[in-house]
């Protein structure tokens, strides 16, 4: 019972998440519920007209009977319109509600997104790929329905068993109890599987994410895949976690199985005893026979409005499993909103004036890891300045430039761009004014015009050719099918890595801004292609930073600063 009640409040603590998606959604809720009701009313007044038209067909009348019958036309005309009226708002039902649940799960999925790609960057490279668009797809798609559907059945199926049971009461208290016996079993089921469902509703969140994570990662890696020969060990791997997905999923399906199971044998020997009543009454005489296929309906609802409640215990502790890794996505730790570093820069007076990149006694370390990447670094950039950064790979020049980006965070240590007024400590908000290529460069699914203007919507096409030039791409854009409008594949398909990186380059230098940051970005490049490009920076850094990780020595040649970064320390070579 502990491990049961421990359950019950977790489900209970991640239920109150799922309440507060609701509330935010509240309109949608209450036309839904509505609908439900209205959709509930139309069951319990069948099985009155029912009872109407069959005590009509067999002579029979009663002075409890709701809905009086007088001639065959009432019952033809009560019947068809009832059934065209059904339909109708079946289907109105139907489309209402796909809209709401269509426009819920959006909203859902939006706000996820917003919250995750505005989180600390190094706290969101916790989470695999696959496993990020898995809660952004399957668990979001299962806490919108439950934020939509949850309420509203459990309030209509509260509102057919209590109905139902008015009605049963109101013609006979005997059949009325032989209706409710059903409730006690129904309950001691429930609680006694609660536990176990919970915990392999979990797993099957846990390996469905696995499988996920595996197949994106294949996916954004088939060329390695290929190229080391892994094509076989990594259909055998997916296997693999589908067996672990499988056998979770049969676990839990066998429990639902013994638990439907119970309850419909507990369902089913309730109708058999309220059926038995049923002609007995009848054959007394007490009531008609319309009025003994009404209280089999009514029971059968009964049974099933039940049933719907309990069958929301599973829904629920799916919809809580869910919703636990929802949060625990869109909990995740937010990146500074400084306001005063916003205000300080307000970042045209940044923009055009003379800055410093200065950073001061920096240390960093990565979660889990026992040595600084960065002890006690000392770094210093002014605008003119191409500052050559060097260093064996795993040294920690990329994360020097993460630092300079504030994806990374010191634990000790400042870093400040300044100019002859004010120092402005690195944040979200300082970004505008650095333009970077990172190593994997990366153009989007998009036409080529498309990705250079993303980043600066206002160029022309003479600054699209300017910036295509200095980073010698455009001579290969040029002949490109459409040129600029040329279509781009996922990951830049379709383009060599060097082309890529003169187009992540150019894209960079279009930008315009007074900080530009180069992470191994000429490495693909032969050296006269490397070195025109580099004189071509040289002279557009005039009024730049401009920092340039290199292995290459061609780097050095215009270069007028230069740091080694290795062992943990970053020391000025020149």
């Amino acid at each position: 019972m502990k491990r049961t009640d421990k359950s019950l409040r977790e489900i209970m603590i991640e239920i109150r998440h799922i309440t507060a998606l609701s509330r935010r959604h509240i309109r949608q809720v209450i036309i839904y519920t509505v609908l439900s009701l209205l959709s509930a009313v139309f069951a319990l007044l069948s099985s009155l007209i029912y009872r109407s038209v069959v005590d009509y067909v067999t002579g029979a009348s009663t002075q409890r009977s709701l809905i009086r019958l007088t001639s065959a036309g009432q019952a033809v005309a009560l019947g068809v319109g009832f059934m065209i009226f059904m339909l109708l708002f079946r289907a109105l039902s139907g489309r209402v509600s796909a809209k709401i649940r269509l426009r819920v799960g959006a909203e859902l999925t939006a706000s996820l997104f917003d919250s995750f790609i505005r989180s600390d960057y190094q706290q969101t490279q916790r989470f695999p790929t696959g496993d990020v668009l898995n809660r952004f797809n399957a668990d979001v798609s299962t806490v919108a329905d439950a934020v939509l559907g949850t309420v509203p059945d459990i309030i209509s199926a509260a509102f057919r068993f209590g109905a139902a049971l008015v009605i049963i009461l109101y013609h006979d208290s005997t059949m009325a109890l032989l209706a409710l016996v059903t409730i006690p079993v129904s309950v001691l089921i429930s609680r006694f599987l609660l536990h176990r469902m919970h915990k392999y509703a979990k797993e099957m969140k846990k390996a469905g994410a696995a499988v996920a994570a595996f197949n994106t990662d294949a996916v954004n890696h088939i060329l390695d895949l290929k190229s080391f020969g892994l094509v076989t060990r990594f259909s055998v791997k997916l296997r693999e976690l589908q067996r672990e997905y499988i056998r979770i999923g049969l676990d839990y399906n066998k429990l639902s199985i013994i638990a439907t199971t119970l309850l419909s044998f507990a369902a089913q020997a309730v109708s058999y005893l309220c059926f038995g009543w049923g002609v007995y009454i009848m054959w007394q005489h007490k009531i008609t026979f319309g009025t003994l296929v009404m209280f089999l309906q009514l029971t059968a609802y009964l049974s099933s409005s039940f049933s719907s409640l309990v069958g929301i215990v599973p829904t629920i502790i799916n919809a809580s499993a869910a919703s636990q890794r929802i949060y625990e996505l869109s909990g995740l730790e937010k990146e500074s909103d400084d306001r005063e570093a916003s205000r300080a820069s307000s970042l045209d007076a940044f923009r055009h004036t003379r800055l410093t990149l200065n950073a001061e006694a920096v240390t960093f370390r990565y979660d889990g890891s026992a040595e600084p990447v960065l002890r006690e670094a000392s770094f210093t950039a002014r605008s003119g300045d191409v500052v050559a950064v060097t260093g064996p790979s795993g040294a920690g020049k990329t994360t020097l430039l993460y630092l300079f980006l504030a994806l990374l965070r010191p634990q000790s240590g400042f870093i400040t761009v300044e100019n002859s007024d004010t120092a402005v400590p690195v944040s979200p908000e300082t970004r505008p004014l650095i333009s970077y290529v990172p190593q994997k460069n990366v153009l989007f699914s998009a036409t080529l015009r498309e990705n250079m203007t993303m980043i600066r919507p206002d160029a022309t096409e003479e600054q699209i050719r300017a910036s295509l030039e200095k980073a010698c791409a455009w001579d290969f854009v040029a002949k490109l099918p459409g040129g600029l409008d040329c279509a781009v594949g996922a990951g830049g398909h379709g383009f060599s890595e060097g082309q890529l990186q003169r187009l992540s380059i150019a894209r960079a230098l279009l930008r315009d801004a007074p900080v530009l940051l180069l992470d191994e970005a000429t490495s693909a490049l032969d050296p006269e292609t490397e070195a025109q490009i580099l004189e071509n920076l040289r002279g557009a850094a005039s009024d730049k930073i401009c920092v340039i990780t290199s292995h290459r020595a061609s780097v050095f040649t215009v270069a007028n600063k230069a740091y080694e970064v290795s062992d943990g320390t970053c020391r000025r070579t020149k």
